[in-house]
């Protein structure tokens, strides 16, 4: 390669790492302007601030208050209620909350006997304790006493009959 060749070479290569250098300060800058900032950082990687809060919470402490459980406890009785034999998972969706939020107030309504469960673990259906919307006395008899009942029924209509 000749003396010139070796010039012109080194001419490009500075050329493209100045444009190299400019096209990335102007792109950090058009980031930096996108996002608000004003090229300082304020919080480093992790968790945004106030992140696994749900509405309603205080902020810092992370606990409820018995005022807010109670309301919670309300809206799901009266969930419950109009939709009987519902799941965890489907008061949270109805209610539009996380099941996480639902688990204190559903124990103080259990507790209360405000509501009843049938069921293990993600089986658990919850019932509204007196005042209709559960299941009736004949569907959670046992089976042999059910059973016996419907044969005396059936008894009562056969005598009924021969009269």
């Amino acid at each position: 390669m000749t003396k010139l060749d070796q010039e012109l070479r080194s001419m490009c290569d500075d050329f493209a790492n100045r444009l190299t250098l400019t096209v990335r300060r102007s792109v950090l800058e058009q980031v930096v302007a996108a996002m608000g900032g004003n090229g300082v950082t304020k919080r480093g990687p992790g968790r945004p601030r106030g992140s696994g809060r749900g509405p309603g919470r205080p902020r810092g402490s992370g606990k409820r208050s018995p005022e807010q459980v109670a309301a919670h406890a309300e809206r799901i009785a009266s969930y419950v209620r109009a939709n009987p034999g519902s799941r965890l998972e489907q008061i949270a969706t109805g209610l539009g909350t996380g099941s996480q939020e639902l688990k204190l107030p559903v124990v103080k309504l259990l507790a209360s006997k405000t509501l009843r469960k049938t069921g293990q673990k993600r089986g658990t259906m919850y019932f509204a304790r007196g005042g209709g919307g559960g299941a009736t006395k004949e569907k959670s008899m046992s089976a042999p006493k059910a059973k016996a009942k419907t044969k005396a029924k059936r008894g009562r209509k056969a005598r009924r009959k021969k009269a």
